[in-house]
């Protein structure tokens, strides 16, 4: 019996989480893509100036590591 109760309390608590996710507001969501936009926009700038100064450490140190060799 103790099964039975525990299990309708976990089937109680989630069916009522997805009532509230389904009535939820709209502008929620709304307010969470125009954020995963901006975030994603951000990352479309900064990637090539990320990648440029990753390429130029990384240059660097190759070249270092060839003069001292010479």
């Amino acid at each position: 019996m103790k099964n039975y109760y525990r299990n309708g309390c976990i089937a109680l608590v989630g069916s009522m989480a997805a009532v509230g996710a389904n009535a939820a507001d709209t502008s929620m969501a709304a307010a969470a893509a125009a954020a995963l936009d901006n975030a994603q926009s951000d990352v479309t700038i900064t990637a090539p100036k990320v990648m440029m100064v990753v390429a130029t450490v990384v240059g660097a140190g190759i070249l270092i590591g060839l003069m001292r060799k010479a």
